[in-house]
Formats: structure tokens, C-alpha cells, sequence
């Protein structure tokens, strides 16, 4: 298969973007950098990277993103009945699942796929995808606790340290943190002495809530799914 047509098969690049690229050797083939724009390839063994990132063969998976809305489970089912996703994905493509949890009150983002294996190495503690959060209290946050945010504490479980605290308001702040623990944000502020009284995921790793309205889906875009990947890859631990 002649290397082009691969990269733009399998990318958002176009042969346009592509043709520069090369020239400029920023294409490699199984490590060896690229200059000619007639190469073939066996796309079976051979491994091409563009700008330093592998160009992955499409699965054919699917990746959605949905904006939770609040009191409801992140579950595909509930026992006791409670609103949960079964509502929501009843007209989608079938074996979409959720990838990770937000608690019942807490809104936003949420990403779904049929793609086990790339929802397993997002959710591994060790690769740490940042997500983004839009916090509010019940009272002003004091500056002294937003520093404790950032350098971080205990709490009944172990350390917790995010990664940017920015104020919005008073009682409002956007937090990112790496951590996926169980309701991490919330207890973190409830050891602060704050009771959360709104909480929305607004990103995930490179993946942006956006103007995504509650309770609607929206197919990522190969380019999305792209990053997602890169970001994935570029967070593993290295040997």
C-alpha cells in the first residue's frame, strides 16, 4: 500500500499536509526517516509515525461523547431502578459502555466506546489522563486552600495534589487533576470543609465538553480520537 494513501486513510491529514511533511522528514517508517513520496508499505508489520505519533489502523470502534445530566447513575443498568444510561444510549450503536464513572449529581462529560482495550489504558492510574473539572461550594473559597489544592494533602485515603486551581467566582473554581479515585474532587473539598454544591467534568485527557447540550451524544471526530490516542500513548510509563 503506498504510504500516503495510508496516512490519509487512517488520519485527519490530507495528502496536502502530507507532501510538506515528508519532505521535511518529519515521516518515519519502522524508525527510518522517509523522502520519498512514492514509498509502499506493509501495513501488516511496517510502523509509520507522522510528527513523532504512530499512525494507528482504524479498529473501526466507535467513541462518543455524552454530557451526563445530573441524578443519574453512570451504569447501563440499575437494580434499583434509578435513572441511569439505558435511556440515553437506547437509540445508539449498540456495546457502547462508559468509560469510568461520574457520581449521580456530578455533570458533564462522559465518554462511551466499544473500544475495551484503549477505555482501560484511559482509566490506568499509571497513564493519569488530567481532567478538568467547574467546582462550586457552599461558602468563599479561601485563598490559603486553594494553595492547599495545588500542593497538595491527605485525605482518608491517601495524598491528593491537583495539577491547576484557577477562581472563577467566589464560591467557584476550575480544578484539573490526574487522579480517578472515587468522588475524588468532592471529598477533597469536603476535607476542606466545603460542601460542593455544583460539579461538571468539562474535559477529559485532550477532550473537550464544549457546548455539548445535557443529555445529548456526539460522535467524536476522527481528529479527536486521534489526540485521545496521542495523549494516551504519551502518558504510558516509559521502560
Amino acid at each position: 500500500m503506498k504510504l500516503l494513501q495510508f496516512i490519509t486513510s487512517q488520519t485527519t491529514y490530507s495528502r496536502r499536509d502530507i507532501v510538506p511533511l515528508i519532505t521535511a522528514g518529519k515521516v518515519t517508517l519502522n524508525g527510518v526517516v522517509i523522502d520519498s513520496l512514492t514509498a509502499t508499505i506493509d501495513t501488516q508489520k511496517d510502523r509509520v509515525m507522522v510528527n513523532g505519533v504512530p499512525v494507528m489502523i482504524s479498529s473501526g470502534f466507535l467513541y462518543y461523547k455524552f454530557h451526563k445530566p445530573r441524578n443519574v447513575i453512570t451504569t447501563l443498568s440499575d437494580a434499583a431502578g434509578r435513572p441511569d444510561l439505558s435511556r440515553y444510549v437506547r437509540h445508539m450503536p449498540p456495546n457502547l459502555f462508559p468509560v469510568g464513572r461520574l457520581d449521580r449529581q456530578t455533570t458533564g462529560l462522559l465518554l462511551l466506546t466499544t473500544d475495551g482495550e484503549m477505555a482501560n489504558r484511559i482509566l490506568h492510574p499509571s497513564h493519569g489522563l488530567e481532567k478538568l473539572y467547574r467546582v462550586t461550594v457552599d461558602h468563599k473559597i479561601r485563598d490559603a486552600d486553594c494553595r492547599r489544592l495545588l500542593d497538595g494533602f491527605f485525605i482518608e485515603d491517601g495524598p491528593v495534589k491537583f495539577s491547576e486551581v484557577e477562581r472563577v467566582s467566589d464560591v467557584t473554581v476550575l480544578v484539573s487533576i490526574h487522579e480517578g479515585r472515587n468522588r475524588i474532587v468532592r471529598r477533597s473539598f469536603a476535607s476542606l470543609g466545603y460542601e460542593v454544591t455544583g460539579l461538571q467534568r468539562l474535559a477529559v485527557g485532550p477532550i473537550l465538553l464544549g457546548k455539548l447540550e445535557s443529555g445529548k451524544f456526539q460522535k467524536m471526530t476522527p481528529r479527536e480520537v486521534m489526540v485521545l490516542k496521542r495523549a494516551v500513548l504519551m502518558a504510558e510509563p516509559k521502560s
